[in-house]
């Protein structure tokens, strides 16, 4: 499992925020399947309005080769108070869903 924590000092521009975000991966039918999690806090310099945003995702990476993959991902973020008004409530609340393949040289 993995964590990361950020503080970022308040300054006069942007945004004042705390972070966290957790990942676990379980080996699945040669595989790897993953789950992630974020949530962040803080509040915008300017103006002092609050916000908290959180997302969470799963994966499926399965290999085709030493060099070549296929995946799988979907995952939801949801924004609240200041990132959940005007130009910002769509681009925060949101499903992704996408699937590919990477190869590597």
């Amino acid at each position: 499992m993995h964590i990361t924590a950020r503080c970022f000092p308040e300054g006069t521009k942007g945004v004042s925020q705390h972070a966290v975000t957790a990942a676990i991966g379980y080996k699945i039918a040669s595989g790897e399947w993953k789950l992630e999690g974020n949530y962040a806090h803080g509040k915008s310099n300017s103006t002092n309005e609050k916000y908290n945003i959180w997302s969470a995702g799963t994966a499926y990476e399965y290999p085709l080769s030493n060099r070549t993959l296929v995946y799988l991902y979907g995952g939801y973020g949801k924004a609240n108070k200041l990132l959940n008004t005007g130009s910002y409530r769509s681009t925060f609340n949101s499903w992704t869903l996408c699937s590919g393949i990477s190869h590597s040289f």
